[in-house]
């Protein structure tokens, strides 16, 4: 269930690994390395048009890098959601 306040939720794997929120692709920005990471295909993420088009050819001159993220590590970095109708947005946890 949704809290109150909230536009979407982060899915969680049963492994305990971040996945996709309920309408977008995950991208967490390291801006000390200049690079977004996202969970990887295998924790069953949607491998949209937007997902493989950042995958080829980076995020804001960035590369992205797919790797099996926790929730625990959003508090680190600025968290992003996109999807091929919307693009990229900046979100925030609540």
């Amino acid at each position: 269930e949704k809290p109150e306040g909230a536009d979407d939720l982060l899915l969680v794997t049963p492994e305990g690994f971040l996945r996709e929120t309920t309408r977008f692709n995950i991208f967490l920005l390291d801006e000390k390395k200049k690079l977004f990471f996202t969970p990887t295909l295998s924790t069953g993420c949607i491998n949209d048009v937007y997902r493989r088009f950042a995958m080829r050819n980076g995020i804001k001159d960035m590369e992205v890098i797919e790797r099996n993220l926790r929730p625990e590590e959003v508090g680190y970095y600025k968290i992003f959601v996109a999807n091929s109708v919307r693009g990229i947005l900046r979100a925030q946890l609540t």
